[in-house]
């Protein structure tokens, strides 16, 4: 079997926010690991 685990923290990485309530999407990062998901 052949495969990659993308582990990524939430709060602050995935989204800006600070740890009360959700923030922005960060999009520059979603559309890197989407880039690494569809590499592998």
């Amino acid at each position: 079997m052949n495969y990659s685990i993308i582990a990524v923290d939430f709060d602050g990485t995935l989204c800006y926010s600070n740890r009360t309530k959700p923030g922005e999407a960060n999009i520059p990062l979603i559309k890197y690991i989407k880039l690494c998901y569809l590499m592998h």
